[in-house]
This record gives structure tokens, C-alpha cells and sequence, in this order.
């Protein structure tokens, strides 16, 4: 028998700074959404702390936010990993 967890992690930016992300991955023909839907799915975005999301700064360098998850219990290392 096997027990599933499921976690979940929220990179949280302002929107200021997903806006910019956006335009420059359009104007890099890498993304489909224009900017301008950004604040709509803002105000859509609901997460209620009782469900124990954890939020990490995606402004944060990769290594940070890995570090932070890690740190966090969410996930462990491969080499922590029961076999």
C-alpha cells in the first residue's frame, strides 16, 4: 500500500514583475498569453492558508527557491530519499 502527498508551491511575484516576464517572453515568441489578461488571473488566484500552500519568492534565484523547498520539508533529496 502506498500513501500519496501531494504539496503545492506557489512562486509568488507582484504583478508588476509577471508583466514584464510576460512581455518579454511574447516579444521572445515563447508565451501565448499577452500581459494585459495578467491582472484578471491575479484577481482570480485564491489561496487559502488553512491548505498549507507554501509560497516562495519567485523573484529569488533558482537555487534559493530549490533550497527553500527543501528546507521546507516539501521535498527531499535524491540521496535522502527512503529506497
Amino acid at each position: 500500500s502506498y500513501i500519496s502527498i501531494v504539496k503545492f508551491v506557489l512562486l509568488h511575484a507582484q504583478a508588476d514583475v509577471l508583466a514584464a516576464r510576460l512581455e518579454k517572453r511574447a516579444a521572445e515568441g515563447k508565451h501565448f498569453m499577452p500581459a494585459k489578461l495578467l491582472q484578471s488571473q491575479m484577481d482570480l488566484l485564491h489561496i487559502d492558508e488553512s491548505e498549507g500552500v507554501l509560497k516562495v519568492d519567485a523573484t529569488l534565484e533558482p537555487q534559493a527557491i530549490v533550497n527553500i523547498i527543501i528546507q521546507a520539508s516539501i521535498i527531499k533529496p535524491q540521496s535522502q530519499r527512503s529506497p
